[in-house]
């Protein structure tokens, strides 16, 4: 039997994380990669590789794999797959966690294009790489959710920016969190898992007013920081450790919705 600390690390397998040049996708990675596993990023073409990755010493690089596809695309999707076997192996977690979000204030987004990468894109990544895990009779999937999947944005967050969030991000991250419950008991018969991370208020580039306003409305007092309050919730999910959870939404939120 497993020690409840080797329950936590993921030696051995493969982990596929989309999106992996955007905004949270680095401390996905980092955190996967320091629990063991070989990460395959995916992400679109042409999109600039995170200067974070620079950072990782040799060993951590050549466990660290990188390939190009559209989400929404299920035949790029096929064809990155068969790259991916003969490069790592069968994938044994994937994180979805490609995405678009909307600035505060912004209608100018395609909504048909966000609700084809948040909502058909996550489907797509589950049909197409939990057949690695069918075969293997066991799997981790993590969908990317937000806090706005359970919460209406606070509109006095932004008053100070004469703006609000729109509506339709909230909507697309609500129905992943529909998507995570049905596939978590379609695939639960073949030991797969999958279940949603949604962080809330994760600390980047916010202005200084909107940051010491969320802070006040978190018991917490303060924002996620990226680097160390992120990834040990996503190594938990990926390994033996929750192996038993399965259709969860787990918030990393700072208590934000236990008011």
């Amino acid at each position: 039997m497993k020690s409840t600390l080797d329950q936590f690390k993921l030696n051995g397998r493969c982990a596929l994380v989309t999106g992996g040049y955007g905004n949270l996708g680095p401390y996905w990675t980092f955190s996967l990669l320091s629990a063991g596993a070989v990460v395959v990023i995916l992400n679109l073409p042409g999109v600039s590789m995170s200067t974070l990755y620079t950072s990782l010493n040799k060993n951590l690089k050549r466990q660290l794999f990188f390939f190009e596809a559209d989400v929404t695309n299920p035949t790029e999707l096929q064809e990155i797959h068969k790259k991916i076997l003969k490069k790592t192996g069968p994938v044994d977690i994937l994180v979805n966690n490609a995405g678009i979000d909307i600035p505060p204030g912004s209608y100018t987004v395609d909504s048909v294009r966000m609700w084809r990468v948040n909502v058909e894109g996550v489907v797509n990544c589950i049909e197409e790489f939990s057949r690695d895990m069918k075969k293997n009779k066991k799997g981790s999937i993590i969908n990317i959710g937000s806090l706005y999947m359970e919460r209406s944005p606070f509109g006095g967050l932004y008053t100070h920016l004469s703006a609000d969030k729109p509506w339709m991000y909230g909507s697309t991250k609500a129905a992943v969190g529909q998507v995570t419950r049905h596939f978590a008991t379609r695939l639960a018969k073949y030991g797969i898992r999958v279940n949603t991370l949604s962080p809330g208020g994760v600390m980047g580039n916010q202005d200084k007013e909107f940051i010491r306003k969320y802070s006040e409305r978190v018991p917490m007092n303060r924002l996620a920081d990226r680097a160390k309050d992120l990834g040990g919730p996503l190594v938990f999910l990926a390994s033996d450790a929750s192996s038993y959870i399965t259709g969860i939404n787990l918030p990393v939120d700072g208590g934000y919705t236990a008011w």
